[in-house]
Parts: structure tokens; sequence; C-alpha cells
């Protein structure tokens, strides 16, 4: 890994205020660093392939700036595009060319190409390359785009939905190969994907997405560890009041004997407060990433 101190990392990307469609996110800055692990999640309609257009210049702003390796995306140099890999949701291969001619087409646009992991790639997820696009699977033609763009070996590579379409294996070897692009600690990741076992595999921070607008940035385990359901025998005895908002209790249950309250921003503050105020029985229950995104959205 790289042991250098971050704060002196060259920033991969950096949007501030961005708007575009149903994306507003005026007021916040997001930020990609080397060796960053970026997993976006939300809601179908919440905008991620919006946003990641929008991040890559593929569709123009309303408002705010971005900046891909210090330069706007519709400005970007033929040396700084050669550094970005994008797999989109729906692949824009040339159906008319064979899975090699498609490689050898997209190898023109890059200086640096690493035939060896072409080749590997192209054995492990058994790619037909002597096929025409127009004849693979949905599965073999997301594996072929997969392979261009991880040829070049990117420093940044976007990925939206990119195990959508893929079986089981395929899925576990293309997350072993995420986790060796960022070994190193100069390569990173912004990954799109429903599938929340990937994202937990694979990445170190997450951006959350709802309704257009990012509500939380930050390290995947903290997001996980703050979304907590809080058990409660009934009835419930409290010695003085609880102060949890409105905001901060998203959601309750009422069972007989007990009901569960679903809180966002649990912390170490609220976790003693509770240990202090609450006398009757309770258990706090942690949640995993698609739990916790399950009950925020709700």
């Amino acid at each position: 890994m790289n042991d250098r101190n971050p704060a002196v990392l060259e920033t991969l990307v950096t949007a501030k205020d961005v708007a575009l469609g149903v994306v507003n996110c005026a007021g916040q800055t997001l930020t990609i660093m080397p060796g960053q692990v970026v997993g976006l999640l939300g809601k179908n309609g919440a905008g991620k392939t919006t946003l990641l257009d929008g991040l890559l210049g593929y569709t123009f702003l309303n408002a705010g700036e971005v900046s891909l390796f210090g330069h706007k995306p519709t400005e970007l140099p033929a040396d700084v595009c050669s550094q970005i890999g994008f797999v989109a949701q729906q692949d824009d291969l040339l159906p008319w060319l064979t899975g090699s001619e498609m490689l050898a087409a997209t190898r023109l646009f890059y200086p640096h190409w690493n035939h060896q992991l072409v080749d590997r790639l192209l054995d492990r997820w058994s790619v037909p390359t002597w096929q025409k696009v127009s004849d693979m699977s949905v599965g073999e033609r997301q594996k072929l785009a997969l392979v261009a763009a991880m040829a070049h070996e990117p420093k940044l590579l976007v990925l939206d939905e990119p195990a959508a379409s893929l079986d089981q294996l395929a899925r576990r070897a293309l997350i072993g190969e995420l986790i060796d692009i960022v070994a190193d600690g100069e390569r990173s990741i912004l990954l799109s994907s429903h599938i929340f076992s990937d994202i937990e595999r694979v990445a170190s921070e997450v951006w959350l997405l709802e309704k257009g607008r990012i509500t939380y940035q930050g390290g995947l385990d903290e997001l996980k560890e703050s979304v907590v359901r809080l058990h409660l025998s009934r009835p419930l005895q409290v010695n003085g009041s609880l102060a949890l908002t409105t905001k901060q209790v998203i959601r309750t249950e009422v069972n007989t004997g007990r009901e569960t309250w679903i809180i966002r921003g649990w912390n170490e503050a609220l976790a003693a407060e509770c240990a202090a105020q609450i006398t009757s029985p309770y258990q706090v229950e942690a949640l995993g990433l698609e739990d916790a995104f399950v009950e925020i959205s709700q």
C-alpha cells in the first residue's frame, strides 16, 4: 500500500455544487483520492448514472464544477483521457466487430496496453473473442467491456453496475481484480452497484445518494456503525428523558412485549446516553450495509 501522506496526493476527482438532471448537490463537495474505492449507493431513480455521466463530462452540468486530474471533464487532454476507464450500464461496444477486433480498436486510443492482463482476463472469464459482439450474450458483452476498460490500467476506473449481468464466479473474479487494482495505493475506483456484498468486499468509502443529493460521504464501516436497531422491552422504563430526535429515530416498530427503534446517527454519545437513561432491558443490533441502506431509504 502507498504510505505517503494522503494530504499531499493528487486529488483525482473533485466535484463542487454539481447539479444536472435529478441530481442537485448544491453546497456539497465530492472527492476521490488515489487508492480509494468509492461505492455509490442509491435507489433506482436516485440519479447514480446521471451523477457518473456528469463527473465524466458525458452530460453537461446545469450548475457546479468538476475537476478530473485538474482538468474540466469536457476539456481533457489525451494523456489524461488515457488515465480513465469507464464501463457504462449499457455498453457502447460496436456490434459488427468481433471481440478481438473491438479490443484492437480500443487499443488504438491508449499508449499503454497490458497484453498479459488482457489475455489473462479473457481466459479467466471465457470471453468468446472470435464472435461478433452482436452474437454475444449480455454477460459476455459485459466481460468484454470490462476487459477493454481495464486493459490500459487506468488511474481512475469508473464502473456503473459492472456485475449486473455476471454469474457468481465472474463476479467474484471481478472483485478480486478490483482489489488488486488498488493494492498499490495509486489507482482508484468509483463503483455504482446494487449488489451490496460486492460493495462491502471492495469499497473503503461510500457515497449515499438519496433523491438527487449525497446524504452520506465517508467510510463504509462508519456508515454501517451509524445505523442500528434498538430493541426495547416493554414497558419501556427511562430514567429521565432521551434526547433522541425524530431525525435520528427514522422508524419504529411495536410488537407484543417489545418495540424497536431504527436509529440513524448512532455514536458513542448516544450509546452512553441510552446506557445511563434506559433502565429496562434493551439490545443494540448492528446492521450490515444492505440492511442499513434499506432502513435509511424507507
